[in-house]
């Protein structure tokens, strides 16, 4: 499996745009607002699921030069989450449900090539680089009450995009699927009450002591994407957006996230 990781991250790196023609230079930058919903169960702390819908805003800059297209997102959401199974309001509940802040936030900056270009439709490949901090506060977690997952790497990225029509205006569908290759995870040592904190361990010194290093197999990060495009006076863009994710790491116990993103993107042109 890693030769076939190494191979795909020379290809990703170093694929040549072949018979490149000169197009037209494009910048944007973005704002979306929208809504996230989020599902996670975290096995170091708790077997309860919990789930809730957070405030969503993202940063983002676009680059399409020649065959190749390039963008940088800062998206950042934070809200509550609970577990129905402690709701007193639920069959069987016996306390009141424990709310538990939840901020997620991720940089990314991706980078794809152009390999294939029809009338009905062009397909991209490349890589993409991220960090990712999801963090939980839970007082109710008595040791436990500052969880988190912390991580960062390379993933590969496969995008479709094509011409339609909306509303008779032009408009253009991109589709894009990530895969992680290769990169790092933090998560706590620490679970419950008979794991304490070392009281004589700086935290920030207990947190980076707490590292692996991921890939495909045992961090398996997928994210679709679903983005529409439409033109809007002055030759800047109006953008609905859905993206979905998961992932699960098993150190030191099983964590699992699922992640709906309903974003609305506006596009200031550059040049």
């Amino acid at each position: 499996m890693r030769k076939y990781i190494f191979v795909l991250l020379l290809y990703l790196f170093f694929v040549p745009v072949l018979n490149a023609q000169e197009k037209p230079k494009e910048s944007y930058f973005g704002l979306g607002l929208g809504l996230q919903s989020r599902t996670f169960k975290d096995q170091l702390v708790t077997q309860s699921t919990y789930q809730g819908t957070s405030f969503f805003v993202s940063l983002q800059h676009q680059k399409i030069k020649g065959n190749t297209l390039r963008y940088f997102e800062f998206e950042g959401s934070i809200g509550s989450v609970k577990t129905d199974e402690f709701d007193r309001d639920q069959a069987g509940g016996k306390f009141q449900a424990p709310s538990v802040s939840s901020f997620w936030n991720e940089i990314e900056f991706r980078h794809l090539f152009l390999l294939s270009e029809r009338p009905k439709g062009s397909w991209f490949l490349g890589p993409a680089a991220y960090h990712l901090l999801h963090l939980r506060i839970g007082p109710r977690w008595d040791n436990s009450q500052l969880n988190y997952e912390i991580g960062g790497g390379l993933k590969a990225e496969g995008a479709y995009r094509r011409p339609v029509r909306v509303m008779k205006k032009d408009a253009l569908l991109q589709v894009g699927l990530q895969v992680p290759l290769v990169g790092y995870i933090l998560r706590p040592s620490y679970s419950g009450v008979p794991d304490f904190l070392d009281i004589n361990k700086d935290f920030l010194v207990d947190m980076f002591e707490n590292n692996y290093v991921t890939w495909m197999g045992n961090f398996p990060r997928i994210q679709t994407s679903f983005r529409l495009d439409l033109p809007i006076a002055s030759g800047n863009r109006m953008q609905a957006g859905y993206d979905w994710q998961f992932y699960s790491f098993q150190e030191p116990w099983t964590t699992q996230a699922a992640v709906h993103t309903f974003s609305l993107n506006f596009f200031l042109r550059a040049k």
